[in-house]
């Protein structure tokens, strides 16, 4: 089936799109015809974005600012765009941080801004494009990771707050069938800035973590945002509109569940 044109006549948003994941996911939707509205903190790198989407596809494209931990920030800019663009279709809940902490370091401030961001970011956009989806129906993609299925070091509040998102996608999706799918990408290392900033500032010691993930993984390698994206957009697709309450992991074989 060609994908080429899928999503002509559909309006898709998509959090934490002004860089890595969600920028991949944005260029791509865009590519096959979707409008589609960049929710960023950094809304001037969402705005750099979005002008490549309106070169790249036929549909609209447009930034606006939200931190999704907000969850008047979060109904606010989803009702903006639902305004802008009639209509609201899908919702990729991309916006994530990926701090590296062992747990007896992690402060009460970092343990909040984790699960703030990564789970109930994603719980506030959720609410806010269940009131603007049509009477139709419409989809919800988050993005989850395969720390949530498989333990890494350091990672022990990150691996939770996506353990969540996952236990509430698989919830959701069973409490708005049939109107509306909800599946999750779980992606395995990838190649992005959040992931390089956590690695640290040492280019020595990045490399070398990156040829320890590839020797773990079948696949030899890291995956790249364009990869997951092009799951994000299977899953935004009425490809897989007999398919809810999934998770696929992006990862290379690293993560088998």
């Amino acid at each position: 089936m060609n994908a080429q044109g899928e999503l002509e006549n559909k309006v898709l948003i998509i959090t934490g799109a002004a860089s890595g994941i969600g920028a991949a996911a944005a260029r791509l939707l865009a590519s096959r015809g979707g409008s589609v509205a960049l929710l960023d903190l950094d809304v001037a790198r969402a705005r750099d974005v979005a002008k490549e989407c309106s070169a790249e596809g036929s549909g609209r494209a447009r930034a606006f600012a939200c931190d999704v931990s907000s969850r008047e920030q979060a109904q606010h800019a989803i009702a903006m765009a639902a305004a802008h663009f009639g209509r609201v279709d899908v919702l990729v809940n991309c916006a994530g941080i990926f701090p590296s902490s062992p747990v007896a370091e992690t402060t009460e401030a970092l343990l909040q801004k984790v699960m703030a961001v990564n789970f109930y970011g994603a719980v506030h956009c959720a609410m806010a494009a269940l009131q603007v989806f049509p009477d139709s129906g419409g989809v919800i993609v988050n993005v989850g990771s395969g720390a949530a299925s498989r333990p890494i070091r350091g990672l022990s509040v990150y691996g939770a707050s996506k353990a969540a998102l996952l236990s509430f996608s698989r919830s959701l999706a069973l409490e708005l069938a049939p109107r509306v799918r909800v599946n999750t990408v779980s992606p395995g290392p990838t190649e992005t800035p959040g992931a390089e900033a956590a690695a640290g500032d040492d280019p020595r010691a990045l490399e070398r973590k990156r040829q320890g993930i590839s020797a773990d993984t079948p696949m030899r390698r890291l995956a790249c945002p364009a990869e997951v994206a092009e799951a994000i957009a299977y899953f935004a697709s009425d490809r897989s509109n007999f398919i809810t309450g999934q998770n696929v992991h992006v990862s290379g074989g690293r993560y088998m569940p």
